[in-house]
């Protein structure tokens, strides 16, 4: 019951946050990334409250099963190990540079490095997938905001679009 409490909070407040941004200005410019984000918070919670009602449908164990659950009951890794409990800290302590990185040495170069460096510590190791996606993230996030909102960003690269 406290996560369907959770969701009306949420939902609501989203709702609100929406409408407020239009009643303020209903110009697309200050609306093109409240709304969008209002609906997908909505539509996000309604998925999870529908899920909240839905019946459990775990089958009951069987003499001689496998036990596929850390002790935590979270689901091992499909490799065969099991969850590793240090990687959410640690991805908390890198946001956490990322925001601060930000102002130093920029947006563009930070998002690369964030990218970069969450994806060797989750497990990939082909330097040649890490370094590719992380660019082509880095280079379509930039344009992105770039061509959707026009404020001053910082790059220390100079990709901001007219």
């Amino acid at each position: 019951m406290g996560h369907l409490v959770f969701l009306a909070i949420v939902t609501g407040y989203a709702g609100w946050y929406a409408t407020d941004a239009y009643l303020a200005s209903g110009k697309l410019q200050n609306l093109v990334l409240i709304v969008p984000g209002a609906a997908l918070c909505i539509g996000l919670a309604a998925f999870l409250a529908f899920r909240e009602f839905r019946p459990a449908a775990a089958p009951a164990a069987k003499p001689g099963d496998v036990d596929t659950t850390n002790p935590h009951g979270d689901a091992a890794d499909p490799a065969g190990g099991t969850v590793d409990d240090r990687i959410p800290p640690i991805l908390l302590g890198m946001l956490g540079a990322y925001v601060v990185a930000m102002a130093w040495i920029g947006f563009d170069i930070a998002t690369f490095l964030f990218i970069s460096a969450a994806l060797y510590l989750l497990g990939q190791r082909n330097w040649v997938l890490i370094l590719g996606y992380s660019a082509a993230f880095t280079f379509a996030i930039v344009v992105g905001i770039g061509q959707l909102v026009s404020l001053p960003e910082m790059y220390l690269l100079g990709w901001a679009l007219p």
